[in-house]
């Protein structure tokens, strides 16, 4: 199957190099799954799942204590990979 996502972030990373800086931002998701179910009795399955995708990431990076910004632009800056981001098995119950 195919999926969408979007996310808006405001977050800090934890450096010696960065400790007093963080970056807000927004960005999407686009990729697929693939799956496979098997049958263990007539009422309980599993499914097994794994996806990945493309993530698009557009920040803006300021200091904490003043929020201008240390990355001296005007607009935002932009992070993008493609990445496995979802996987795991499920188990499924059929109520009759």
């Amino acid at each position: 199957g195919t999926n969408i996502g979007f996310t808006l972030f405001n977050f800090q990373k934890y450096s010696s190099y960065n400790s007093s800086q963080y970056q807000k931002g927004l960005g999407y998701l686009i990729g697929v799954s693939l799956g496979y179910e098997k049958k263990i009795s007539d009422r309980v399955m599993l499914d097994f799942y794994i996806g990945g995708g493309n993530s698009q990431g557009f920040y803006k990076g300021y200091f904490i204590d003043t929020d201008i910004r240390y990355d001296n632009k005007v607009n935002y800056n932009k992070s993008g990979e493609w990445i496995p981001y979802r996987g795991g098995v499920m188990l499924s119950y059929r109520i009759k």
